[in-house]
């Protein structure tokens, strides 16, 4: 980071560079970031919610459910012939 004082600081403290820059420049670097990653993070949510709506909602154990037509069969053991 170019605020070596800042970063000095919060590494004395045991706190983050945010935490302890909020009112320098590099604090405000720092949030403007936070700041987009956090709104695209939330349009990214949004666009996931409203594509999962138009799909019908299964469980888990639903999705697996076909596994079970895929595995072969126990075969039974054959009667032994005296």
């Amino acid at each position: 980071p170019a605020d070596a004082k800042v970063v000095t600081q919060a590494a004395k403290l045991g706190k983050t560079v945010a935490e302890v820059g909020k009112g320098t420049k590099l604090g405000g670097v720092i949030a403007d970031l936070a700041n987009r990653l956090v709104s695209t993070g939330d349009e990214t949510v949004a666009a996931a919610a409203t594509a999962s709506e138009g799909k019908k909602k299964s469980s888990l154990l639903g999705k697996l459910g076909g596994l079970k037509s895929m595995m072969p069969g126990k075969s039974k053991p054959k009667a032994s012939v005296e």
